[in-house]
Parts: structure tokens; C-alpha cells; sequence
């Protein structure tokens, strides 16, 4: 006995050993009062919390004199019951109460639970322990993140061009989400492209073709393509696309921005018809260019003026010019050194002097060569102006386009526009022969050179890039390249469209940001968590939701709603949800099933989710589970009442005063109801008839304010905004009918009935049965239900046991099935079945089938037996 006592002694010192450990060293604010709530003990984090210096600051201090305890809640505690709160706790009232010394001042978001302490085998209670923490951090990150996600849809929608997040397992890729300047191109909303496929708003044609573009997604997780996007009215427009592939909420999507190259077109095209008019001139007008080698031979030679002029003999190819044209010897000679040569040629051909005006000048592409034209002088002048317009013509183009475009030729920018010069702060003339890898930055220069050799060798390398620049002031600049390989002026060059993306940058990391923050702050909530698309399909649940169900992510994402809730309440859901589409948060009770059958019960919170047009596309739900408060207020409900009445229905009372009616009114409002009562008694005499709050209207055709017109969509129209228990009384039916006629009564009844099943309104009718004929009677008696006076069934002792053990399991979660109870009482089968069977068809059991075993549940009238 001694060995035991002292193993018992070792035993105890290591519980409180352990018990002190934990206190000490919680996250969690822990504290401990007496049973008249002055604190005890406190560890360090709640005194850090409460800006405490030592425990002896407190002590004195009751529990009950805090500011922000409500009185509610300091009776629920006295009674014994636990409580849950949040408060803005202020340190400025406690300093001007004087309650305690704190070091804090302001104040501080604070989560409290308070639990009393009732020692095992006693009833007394010992004391109160104190659950705190401070959840500032929390709530001032949810306003960060609202404020990150508002920012984030405001780039999404307001960037230049169209954004679309698609399916890639889809082929081709249905619409995930759409961006504002995307809906206006090609003339859809966006819940129509939200229906819609890639497939449903291209032409196909892509450049490069489809299947080349999904092997270099493959491989590079980007591609960039051409193709021509199909307007709802039949337009074709011309697109360049980046598409990148991610993963967004757990899942692989193409995120791709696509730009309308209607304007690149049309400058290309007008460039190219430059080229022709340039081409036009020196096929028709009457002009020479030629090419001479080092050795004098002419190695090229057209132009309208050869044969217009009688030049053909004189310049043609394998001709000397110094043999040809001995005269000018000494000038040619010059060119071929090097120098740029003007003058003017006088030389009778076919018996006529013509005058020419000729320019000699190095030919870069040739080794000591010449390129030189021959102008007919008699039309200089047209030709000097054709010539000046087609060149303001171009250069025109090129500084008037939104992008900066530069051609680069032997590693320097040899054409620079207004806009690429100002998009790095330099003047043109800064930038005119300067090698372009002078503005690259460092970390991507080697990336850029290795990218122009690969092109310089004819290998197949994206067009459209993305790199840095630096600008003259030594900021970085975030730019988007589209780079062709060009013949410019009989050389090889790189054409480079230029766009700064600045912006589209900042953007993408501000949406990486705020969905980390948002993310995390979801993950991390005790709510569960659950989006809704237009079809109630689940696209997103968090983890906690996850848990409540049962069910992992994978089996919810894509999944109705409806699997989760049980069938005989799926019209009520959907009535919920059509209330919720037309604009209404919604908050109410409601029953889900888990994946093992069992049900728990939750606070179901909801708001519409509107698109940029107004229209509902989804809708956002919370859930708590509230399991337990349910169970709490149901044995209340069942206790106090003294009637058979229950959300969801329309009673109808006959009497010929409202007395039942009344009564019945009277014990639900007392309850903790809301109370909405239509009477034809004055307001006055109906309030001391119940005595309780109640919001009240006077059926009157003229009164005062709180009067109401016996008039049927008026009277509806306040009952729709009640919310989940509530009870309604309209007291009397037989004045409305008299007023508005039996028909159109009848009507008002049939939307009662939905209303109530939607929201679970108690809804009590009272009519004097002697202003209506039998046929009215019955007729309102099918549309309506009879209350009843609660009473107690006696159920021998042998089925009393299987009900009770049923009953007990329920409670803690647990559906027995048929096998359970023979091993838990020692019967035979047939005995069992006999005996379920019997509670079944006296409405105290209900079977459900689970997979290939019956299990059992105790219904509404089995457990009204025990509360009872």
C-alpha cells in the first residue's frame, strides 16, 4: 500500500509538473479566477497581452468588473455556462477606472472563451479559467487582404489588353475568368465567354500551328503566337498572344494576354507600300541606279531611265564605266576611294544632248564598290518631291506609333522613333550609332546575346520576350521585345518593337501578394470556407471546410453543393439560393451531412458574388458548426413549449377569438423568436396580451404609422424580410378574405407555405371558422397544418431500452445499425427487426440505408421523449 501511495504521489507531481509546463508556456492567454471571479494566477502571455507587469498588478480584480463584459454574459457565467466573445478591448478606460495597472495604452482586438470550473463529483462551482488572445494582427490582415483583392480586380479589368485564365485539360481550353478589355474586343459579357471554349472565339488560324504551340508549352511553360480572334458580330481581328501556364488554387490554368496588332499591321503594310512606292518610282520614273565592282564593271543596272533615255547600251551590266564613260574617270575614281560624289553629266545620245545629274557613293555590302543613280534633270524637281513626301511619310509612322521601335544593324541602333527615346529618357541624337547592349541590364545581357546569336544562325527562337533595359537615370525598366530579322538598306538587321510593361509587372506582383495573403488568411479560419459558381458547383473550399464534410479538396472541388445536404432539403436550398441570386445576404441554420452519415448542423453565412456588370455569378459561404448550441436551444424548445410547432410551416388556429393563436405566439416569443404580428387588435391591447417585444402592425384600411392596408403583396413583402426563426402571426385571416376575396387569400397562402420552408418561419394563421363555407374550410386545411398539444406516449420497457441506447449513440455522433443492437442486448435478429420496426412506425426511429447496412436515427418525436 505504501509502494502504491508513494507511485500515486510520483504520479501527481508529474501531472502538475506537465499542467505548469503548458500553462507557462502557451500561446495562449491563460488566466484563473475564484468563484467570485477575483483573479488568481495568470501566465506570461495573457499579462503580455493585458500589458501587465507581474500578477500582483491584478490581483483584487474581479472577472466581473471588466468594462466589456456584457451583463448577459455575467449571468450565463454566475449560472454556470460557458461563453465566447470578441471586444475592442481599451486601455483607456481601464486607466480612467483605475481596475488594474497596465503598461498598454489604445486599443486591441481580443478573443475571449470563459469556461467555469466544476470539479469532478461536485456540483459547486470552483472558479472560472480565462481563454485570451489578441487577434488585431488577424483582423487588420482580412482589411489588408479585402483591400489587396479590390486593388488586384482593378488591374485585372483596367490593363490595355485582354487577359483570360483557361482550362488546359480541355482542349480546346474552356474560360475560367475573363478580363474587361477582353469582353469589350470581341463584344460578349462575361458570363456568355464564361460558357464559352477558345475554340468558340478563334478563327484557328494560329501562327505557328496548334500543335506546335502545345509542345513549346510543354516545354517552356510559355508560347507566343499569332492568331485571329472572332468578334460576336462576325469581325475577324488580328491577335499576338502570350500564354503562360501556372498553377492557380491547386490546379494547372493558361494565363494568356492577348494584344490587338490591327495598328503593327497597318504600319507593316504601310511600310510595305513605301517599299513599292520607292519601287514604283524607279520602275517608272525616269531614273538609273546602278552598282560598279573595285575593277569598274557595272554588276547591276535598272530603272525606267535606261530605256526612256537611251541609256541601256551605255549602263548595263558587264560594261566599264571608264571605258563607257572615259570623261568622268577622275570622279568614279574618288567614289571607289571612299567619298561621296555629286555632278552633272552632259552627253548626246541618239543624236539628242541630255542633261543628268548623277550621285556616286560607297557601296557598304562591297568591297571598294560604287552604287550610283542617274537622274534625268528636266524632272528633278517632281522627283525631289515624290521622294520628300514618301520619306515624311515613313518617319511620320514610325514616331507616331504607341510602341518604341528601333532597328538595330552591326550591334547599333541605326533608326530610333520619339517613343523609345523618352521611354529611357534620352534625345534620339543620344541614341543615334550607340550599341543597343549598352541599355541592357547586366543580369540579362548575356541572355540577350546568346538569343541574337541563335536568330543570327537561322534556329528557331521566340519573337516575343520579355527583358530589362536600363533608362539614362539608372532605373531598371521591365520591357516587352517583338523582334523581326529584317533587310534594311541591303544589310541584315533586327527590328525591335518596344512596349513598356511596367505596370503589367507591378501588377502581377501585387496579384501574387494579395492571393498569398488571402490564401493564408482563409486556410487559417475556424469557419469553413466555400465558393459556389452559378450552377452551385463547389470551386473552392478551405480546409476547414473540408474537415467539417469529411471529405478531402479533391472530392469537393467541381462537386454540387447538393451532395453534402440531405435529399429532403434540397428544395429548400434552392429556394434559399434563388433568394440569395436576386441580391440578399442570407444567414441561416442549416443541416450537412458527413462523409460517415452523421449530421452536424452550421451557421451558413452567405453573400452573392456580383461580376463588373452587377450580375450574380457565384456566391461566398461561411459555416460554423454549431452542433451543440442547436442541440442546446432544441432541448429548450421542447422543454419550455407547450405546443407541437416547428419552422417550415403554416398553422392554421380555428377559432372564434384569438386565444390559441395568441398563446402560442406569446410562449415563442418569450422563447427568444422574432415576433411579427398583423392584428385587428389595437396595438395597445395586443401588447398586454402577450407582453414581450413584438414588431406590430394595425390591419387597417386608414390609421397611423403603424398601421398596414389589408393588401396581400404589402403584408408578403414584410414577412419576406424575416430572418430564420422567426414566428409570424396574422390575427385575422377572415378580415383579409373579406377584403381581398377567398381566391386571392388562397394565393397569399400558397407563397406563405415557401416562404416559411425556405427561411423555417413559424407562421400562425388565426380565422373564425364561421365565415367560411365547408369547401373554403377545407381547402385552407390542405394548404395548412394543425397545431397540437404536447404529450407523452408510454413505450414498454423493452423497446424503451433499444430507443434509449439509439438516442445516446445519436448524441454522440454515432448511427448504430441493426447488428449493433443485437450484440448490445443479446437478441435475435428477427427480435431486433421486430422491435425497430414498431419505433419505426410509431415515428420514434428513422432507418436509412449505408452502404449495405441499415443504420438507425432517432427522429424529432424520439427525442422530444427524453426531453420530455
Amino acid at each position: 500500500m505504501a509502494i502504491q501511495d508513494e507511485t500515486q504521489k510520483k504520479s501527481s507531481s508529474k501531472v502538475t509538473e506537465i499542467y505548469n509546463t503548458i500553462f507557462d508556456n502557451s500561446h495562449i492567454g491563460l488566466a484563473i479566477c475564484d468563484s467570485e471571479g477575483f483573479f488568481i494566477d495568470a501566465n506570461p502571455q495573457c499579462l503580455k497581452i493585458f500589458g501587465i507587469p507581474r500578477i500582483g498588478k491584478v490581483k483584487g480584480y474581479s472577472l466581473f468588473e471588466e468594462p466589456n463584459l456584457s451583463e448577459m454574459f455575467k449571468e450565463k457565467l454566475k449560472s454556470g455556462k460557458a461563453v465566447m466573445y470578441k471586444s475592442v478591448f481599451n486601455f483607456e478606460k481601464i486607466k480612467q477606472l483605475n481596475l488594474f495597472e497596465t503598461e498598454k495604452s489604445g486599443t486591441i482586438d481580443v478573443a475571449y472563451q470563459i469556461s467555469p470550473i466544476v470539479l469532478q463529483g461536485q456540483s459547486n462551482l470552483e472558479g472560472y479559467i480565462i481563454y485570451v488572445q489578441d487577434i488585431s494582427d488577424k483582423i487588420q490582415e482580412q482589411k489588408e487582404c479585402l483591400s489587396h483583392e479590390i486593388k488586384f480586380q482593378e488591374i485585372f479589368n483596367n490593363v490595355n489588353d485582354g487577359i483570360v485564365i483557361t482550362d488546359p485539360s480541355t482542349r480546346p481550353g474552356r474560360f475560367l475568368e475573363v478580363n474587361r478589355v477582353f469582353c469589350e474586343r470581341l463584344g460578349y459579357t462575361k458570363s456568355e465567354l464564361l460558357e464559352m471554349s477558345t475554340m468558340d472565339t478563334n478563327t484557328g488560324e494560329f501562327n505557328p500551328p496548334l500543335q506546335e504551340i502545345y509542345e513549346t508549352l510543354e516545354k517552356y511553360n510559355s508560347a507566343t503566337f499569332k492568331n485571329v480572334d472572332l468578334t460576336k458580330d462576325g469581325t475577324r481581328i488580328p491577335v499576338e498572344v502570350n500564354t503562360y501556364l501556372f498553377s492557380l488554387n491547386g490546379r494547372h490554368v493558361l494565363l494568356s494576354v492577348s494584344r490587338d496588332i490591327r495598328d503593327r499591321i497597318q504600319f507593316i503594310k504601310q511600310v510595305e507600300e513605301n517599299d513599292s512606292l520607292l519601287n514604283t518610282l524607279l520602275t517608272n520614273l525616269p531614273l538609273v541606279l546602278y552598282q560598279i565592282n573595285s575593277e569598274g564593271f557595272f554588276t547591276k543596272s535598272e530603272g525606267a531611265g535606261l530605256v526612256h533615255r537611251g541609256l541601256k547600251e551605255h549602263i548595263r551590266i558587264g560594261v566599264n564605266v571608264f571605258e563607257a564613260w572615259p570623261e568622268f574617270t577622275d570622279k568614279f575614281q574618288r567614289a571607289l576611294r571612299g567619298e561621296n560624289v555629286r555632278f552633272e553629266a552632259h552627253r548626246e545620245i541618239n543624236g539628242k544632248m541630255m542633261s543628268y545629274l548623277t550621285f556616286l557613293m560607297p557601296d557598304n555590302n562591297a568591297e571598294r564598290g560604287i552604287i550610283g543613280i542617274v537622274i534625268n534633270l528636266s524632272e528633278q524637281e517632281d522627283l525631289k518631291r515624290k521622294l520628300i513626301q514618301s520619306e515624311e511619310k515613313y518617319r511620320s509612322l514610325i514616331d507616331q506609333a504607341n510602341d518604341g521601335i528601333i532597328i538595330i544593324q552591326d550591334d547599333k541602333m541605326v533608326l530610333i522613333n520619339h517613343k523609345f527615346a523618352r521611354m529611357l529618357g534620352y534625345t534620339i541624337d543620344e541614341l543615334q550609332d550607340r550599341s543597343n547592349f549598352d541599355l541592357v541590364h547586366p543580369d540579362v545581357s548575356s541572355e540577350l546575346n546568346e538569343r541574337r546569336k541563335r536568330r543570327l544562325r537561322g534556329e528557331q527562337v521566340e519573337s516575343i520576350y520579355e527583358t530589362i533595359l536600363v533608362k539614362k537615370d539608372g532605373d531598371s525598366l521591365d520591357v516587352e521585345l517583338n523582334v523581326d530579322l529584317i533587310d534594311y538598306e541591303g544589310k541584315q538587321a533586327f527590328l525591335s518593337f518596344v512596349r513598356d510593361i511596367t505596370d503589367r509587372k507591378r501588377a502581377e506582383r501585387r496579384i501574387k501578394e494579395s492571393e498569398r495573403k488571402y490564401r493564408m488568411i482563409i486556410e487559417t479560419a475556424q469557419e469553413g470556407v466555400f465558393l459556389l459558381d452559378s450552377e452551385q458547383r463547389i470551386t473552392y473550399a478551405n480546409q476547414q471546410f473540408s474537415e467539417m464534410i469529411g471529405y478531402s479538396l479533391e472530392n469537393l472541388i467541381g462537386h454540387s453543393i447538393y451532395e453534402y445536404i440531405r435529399t429532403e432539403t434540397h428544395k429548400k436550398i434552392k429556394l434559399l439560393i434563388n433568394r440569395i441570386t436576386k441580391g440578399t445576404k442570407e444567414s441561416f441554420d442549416f443541416p450537412f451531412h458527413r462523409r460517415d452519415g452523421s449530421i452536424f448542423w452550421g451557421l451558413l453565412q452567405t453573400n452573392p458574388i456580383f461580376d463588373e456588370k452587377g450580375r450574380i455569378k457565384g456566391i461566398l459561404g461561411m459555416i460554423l458548426d454549431i452542433s451543440d448550441r442547436k442541440k442546446m436551444e432544441e432541448q429548450t424548445r421542447k422543454q419550455l413549449l407547450k405546443f407541437n410547432v416547428e419552422g417550415g410551416y403554416v398553422y392554421l388556429v380555428k377559432e372564434s377569438s384569438s386565444t390559441l393563436s395568441l398563446s402560442v405566439f406569446k410562449d415563442l416569443c418569450q422563447l427568444g423568436y422574432q415576433c411579427l404580428a398583423f392584428s385587428r387588435t389595437l396595438e395597445r391591447d395586443f401588447q398586454k396580451n402577450i407582453d414581450t417585444e413584438c414588431r406590430f402592425y394595425w390591419l387597417a384600411q386608414k390609421g397611423n404609422l403603424n398601421s398596414i392596408q389589408p393588401d396581400l403583396n404589402s403584408i408578403l413583402s414584410e414577412i419576406e424580410k424575416q430572418n430564420q426563426r422567426s414566428v409570424v402571426l396574422i390575427d385575422r385571416l377572415d378580415f383579409l378574405i373579406q377584403k381581398n376575396g377567398f381566391k386571392d387569400v388562397l394565393n397569399f397562402i400558397y407563397e406563405l407555405k415557401e416562404i416559411a420552408y425556405t427561411v423555417d418561419l413559424i407562421i400562425l394563421l388565426s380565422i373564425d371558422p364561421q365565415t367560411l363555407t365547408n369547401q373554403e374550410l377545407h381547402l385552407l386545411e390542405k394548404e395548412t397544418s394543425e397545431i397540437e398539444t404536447r404529450s407523452l406516449d408510454k413505450i414498454p420497457e423493452d423497446m424503451l431500452s433499444i430507443l434509449r441506447f439509439v438516442y445516446h449513440k445519436n448524441n454522440s455522433g454515432v448511427k448504430p445499425a441493426y447488428s449493433d443492437l443485437g450484440t448490445e442486448f443479446q437478441i435475435s435478429r428477427p427480435t431486433t427487426r421486430k422491435r425497430i420496426k414498431t419505433l419505426v412506425a410509431t415515428g420514434y426511429l428513422s432507418e436509412y440505408r449505408f452502404g449495405i447496412r441499415k443504420i438507425l436515427e432517432v427522429t424529432e418525436k424520439g427525442r422530444a421523449f427524453f426531453l420530455d
